[in-house]
């Protein structure tokens, strides 16, 4: 991780102060003007800056670890599941077989049916059709 460059801020100080509501000649041209109050809100600003550039480089290390351990543990459970896919897949593939061999005799079962032979001899209405037979005579 890049190190966060921590560059002087004019005006700051290492406490973050707050603006003065009624500041001196803050920026020393004799007068207390609209530039002084400016120019102790930014030093207020440079402080707040400061502290805040302190904390996250303080902090930094700590949620870099805390990101790494998450993105192991993430890897972790990933390869975890693709052990079990890998060791349960021939079970599954079997199981796969088994129902589609159970669904092809069941679908036999309920539409390919057919007579048995002696039926269809004995039965004059089970006798096939020749075309002269499906057109209706005039």
């Amino acid at each position: 991780m890049d190190e966060i460059k921590q560059e002087p801020v004019a005006g700051a100080s290492a406490e973050p102060s707050k603006p003065d509501p009624k500041p001196g000649d803050v920026n020393g041209d004799g007068k207390v003007d609209f530039k002084d109050y400016i120019a102790s809100a930014a030093k207020a600003v440079g402080g707040a800056y400061q502290e805040a550039a302190d904390a996250i480089k303080e902090k930094a290390p700590e949620f870099a670890q805390k990101a790494k351990t998450a993105a192991e543990s993430v890897k972790d459970a990933f390869v975890d599941v693709a052990e079990t896919v890998k060791e349960k897949s021939p079970e599954y593939i079997q199981k796969a077989k088994d129902a589609a061999g159970n669904v092809k005799d069941a679908f036999e079962d309920a539409f390919c049916h057919k007579a048995p032979a002696d039926e269809a001899k004995s039965d004059p209405a089970a006798a096939p059709q020749t075309p002269d037979d499906t057109q209706p005579k005039a």
